[in-house]
């Protein structure tokens, strides 16, 4: 498994490191449209438009390529060679700007890539780069930025426009049991803060102050669901637990193995889960 998008409340984007991809009505499981590349595939994000979906998909030697489906038909409207991409949490996001945020050139470097319907590849603006100083382990959409999380837990909060806004530091865990504790997942909160999870099982504040959940083995994905308090983990383990009010729940989790990715639907009514070995589960969360 290499990445699942809400396209719309009930359209789900799925795609498989292979270089499948699905497009399903989320309720029935109907699919809706699939293609297979000849190219690994690493992200992807769109959206429904009228009679046809959009999508931008991020293949893993770098190229990202916005294509139109429509009635079975898949049309490429631009493509573009952005370097070497990589593959962590969430490779590829689209802001509430319509910019789409990814890695390019190595590890270190995201490219943020400004997209508008019809646009042909010569006119593509490729934006700003930006350099996260470390191995990026983690990303999210926080208001008008993207914070970036780094494995030695530099978090830089970047724009397309303006490069880097701020710059700060996880506090990291006391662990006297394992003194190799790195972030590997981070989540923009409706207060305002960060959460990060730690390769220890730890899920707590970017400032270390408050802690959302202690559990064995390392988080895979953080997710804040809309206007609420309520977060939802998913661990290596393919574990999920859902924490609200300072009470764990586990879900019971159908996932076997590493949870890679937690997307909530735009009205915020469903979730999709994702793990590594290809198993998305959907959730209702009404």
């Amino acid at each position: 498994m290499s990445d699942v998008s809400w396209l719309e409340d009930d359209v789900l984007a799925i795609v498989y490191e292979c270089g499948l991809v699905e497009v399903l009505e989320s309720e029935s499981r109907s699919l809706l449209a699939s293609r297979k590349f000849d190219k690994q595939i690493t992200g992807v994000c769109g959206k429904v438009i009228d009679e046809y979906t959009e999508l931008y998909i991020l293949f893993k030697g770098g190229d990202l390529a916005c294509m139109h489906v429509r009635d079975g038909v898949w049309m490429t409207i631009w493509s573009v060679s952005c370097g070497t991409a990589i593959s962590f949490a969430k490779p590829i996001l689209l802001n509430k700007d319509g910019v789409i945020v990814h890695v390019r050139s190595g590890q270190h470097v995201v490219a943020f890539t400004r997209v508008a319907d019809g646009k042909s590849v010569a006119e593509l603006d490729i934006g700003t780069l930006v350099d996260a100083k470390g191995i990026i382990t983690g990303s999210c959409v926080r208001e008008s930025t993207v914070a970036l999380l780094t494995e030695s837990g530099l978090i830089v909060e970047v724009d397309g426009a303006e490069g880097v806004q701020r710059m700060s530091r996880v506090v990291f865990p006391v662990d006297p049991q394992n003194e190799s504790v790195i972030p590997t997942a981070i989540e923009s909160m409706t207060d305002g803060t960060l959460a990060v999870g730690f390769s220890n099982g730890l899920v707590s504040s970017a400032s270390g102050e408050k802690v959302y959940l202690s559990t064995k083995g390392g988080i895979g994905c953080i997710r804040n669901l809309p206007q609420s308090s309520t977060v939802v983990v998913g661990t290596w383990k393919g574990n999920l637990f859902c924490v609200a009010n300072e009470t764990a729940l586990d879900l019971q989790s159908p996932h076997a193995c590493n949870v890679s990715q937690i997307a909530v639907s735009p009205s915020g009514g469903r979730m999709a889960v994702a793990s590594t070995d290809g198993r998305v589960s959907v959730w209702n969360l009404s």
